[in-house]
């Protein structure tokens, strides 16, 4: 049998608010990081928000979402998620990545993000949270399994490339002549 899911509004399954106020200038060096539009931008002594959390760009970068475990500071120039309302949120995570937030930008100089636009999205939620749990581990997985592919390709390809070059700088007439072979 499947789960039942239900449509609501995004801002009643997991609504967004603006992040606070910290200048640099207020910035004390501690264990909390300290969560802006494009990812963590420093670390404080202090958090604004317990963990876990979902936080997004909300001027500036936007849709560049992030999962922060522990405890943390929302940076005025992002929206973190105030209440998960019981559901899971490592699918929450999920699901915002999934909105292509990018699209509710607006401004002309600086992208902004309006939370107010992306509320009143109709999605479809599981009810069972068991469901939701597993969705969010198979999503980790699979972003784990493509981080780990993407890692052997980039190394492979490191190699090759020294192999390469390695082998160029051997040639008799050196790196330019094989090239010269290369471009016939």
């Amino acid at each position: 049998m499947v789960p039942a899911w239900e449509q609501r509004k995004l801002g009643e399954v997991a609504p967004l608010q603006r992040g606070f106020d910290l200048p640099v200038s207020q910035m004390i060096s501690g264990p909390y990081p300290v969560v802006m539009s494009n990812g963590v931008g420093g670390w404080h002594s202090k958090y604004a928000v317990k963990g876990p959390g979902v936080v997004t760009g909300r001027s500036g970068t936007i849709g560049g979402l992030q999962y922060i475990e522990g405890d943390f500071w929302p940076h005025n120039t992002s929206l973190w998620v105030t209440s998960f309302n019981g559901n899971e949120p490592k699918f929450i995570y999920w699901l915002y990545s999934s909105l292509n937030l990018e699209r509710f930008g607006s401004g002309s100089g600086v992208p902004t993000l309006n939370r107010n636009d992306v509320h009143d999205q109709l999605i479809g939620v599981p009810c069972n949270i068991a469901e939701q749990r597993r969705i969010g581990a198979f999503f980790d997985r699979l972003d784990s399994l493509i981080t780990l592919h993407q890692r052997k390709y980039c190394g492979v390809a490191s190699w090759m490339l020294g192999a390469a070059l390695v082998r160029l700088g051997s040639e008799s007439d050196g790196a330019f002549g094989e090239m010269k072979h290369v471009l016939r």
